[in-house]
């Protein structure tokens, strides 16, 4: 009994590490409650280690968006200041490019 729960208590690794526990192919095929509650266990740690994965992958997701959206920003900017020196500007070469530019 005392080796069952040994084995059985491992899975509680899961809190330290949760992405490298203890995988569910390692677990016995005991018909009993003890294996059922391993089983049942090791269900909802693995539930919960996707769900970590998920919100890891989108996290790091919003991060890339987040450098993307500042970089599109910035060029935006620069090209709406340009865009208005060029309305403003007094040649006549620009002032004949400048529509074309801006729209």
């Amino acid at each position: 009994m005392v080796r069952l729960m040994r084995r059985f208590t491992r899975l509680f690794g899961f809190r330290e590490d949760p992405v490298n526990a203890i995988r569910a192919s390692h677990l016995s095929k005991r018909p009993d409650e003890i294996g059922v509650a391993e089983r049942e266990l090791a269900a909802l740690q693995n539930d919960v280690r996707t769900v970590l994965c998920q919100k890891t992958h989108l996290a790091t997701l919003g991060t890339a968006v987040t450098r993307v959206n500042h970089d599109l920003r910035g060029t935006l900017s620069s090209a709406l200041l340009v865009s208005d020196w060029l309305e403003d500007s007094k040649g006549p070469a620009v002032k004949s490019i400048a529509p074309r530019i801006i729209s």
